[in-house]
């Protein structure tokens, strides 16, 4: 708290962790109205990684700099993935484990549709984990139980747009595809910081699930997007 030049108290204020409104409750000894209660509008997402593979396996917006196995390269802006034995992992558990997350994803689909294959990954069987992916049955999943109703992959060869948004807020869990929502589920996924850290291109351990394609801008926000925000990522399209 300043004074300015007339003398009146200035509240300078940074959010901490919130997002979306958050409130706070200003008190002055011997001043006329005081207590004062304002409220502050912070972001209601945040970025906390991103992946566009222009250089290499590197997070642009964190810290959180993968390592690539088997035949897994990264060229032409995108991560490439043979489905046999490749895959990008980190050291650490990026999709947030509390609260609301958002996760958004190009995938190029080359493989078979009638075998299972996972985009993205991280915790355990029944940890719970959280991956997306699909079925041998060529249904589009994210996490074991979490079938996009009428939403089966693709494997065209071309790049498509899959989000899953989870709301703790409004305890949901909503999968959409290229820019159109696909599925809602009344609760709110969750993952823990255990088992497998977050994998591109594989299942966790002990599955395999390897994906046979490509993966562009990966990215993964802490609070849950909007709509317009997941179309206006489907715009920008793929590096």
């Amino acid at each position: 708290v300043v004074t300015d030049v007339n003398g009146l108290a200035q509240v300078t204020w940074t959010a901490g962790n919130g997002l979306g409104a958050q409130t706070m409750t200003a008190s002055a000894t011997g001043l006329t109205g005081s207590p004062v209660t304002f409220t502050a509008n912070a972001p209601l997402t945040e970025l906390l990684h991103h992946f566009p593979f222009t250089s290499g396996l590197t997070d642009v917006a964190g810290a959180s700099n993968g390592a690539l196995f088997g035949l897994a390269s990264v060229a032409d802006g995108s991560l490439g993935l043979d489905g046999t034995n490749s895959y990008a992992q980190f050291d650490s558990w990026l999709v947030p484990t509390s609260g609301s997350y958002s996760v958004s994803l190009f995938v190029r689909n080359l493989g078979p549709i009638d075998r299972s294959t996972t985009f993205i990954s991280q915790g355990q069987g029944g940890g719970p984990g959280l991956f997306m992916g699909y079925g041998s049955d060529g249904v589009l999943r994210a996490g074991d139980g979490f079938g996009a109703a009428a939403a089966a992959a693709s494997a065209d060869g071309l790049f498509h747009h899959y989000v899953l948004v989870v709301d703790s807020v409004a305890n949901q869990s909503r999968f959409y595809v290229d820019g159109a929502l696909r599925q809602t589920v009344n609760a709110a996924m969750v993952t823990v910081a255990n088992g497998t850290p977050t994998r591109f291109g594989r299942q966790f351990d002990p599955a395999g699930e390897y994906l046979q394609g490509g993966l562009d801008e990966v990215r993964i926000y802490r609070g849950a997007l909007s709509a317009a925000a997941v179309g206006t990522i489907l715009a920008g399209g793929v590096s």
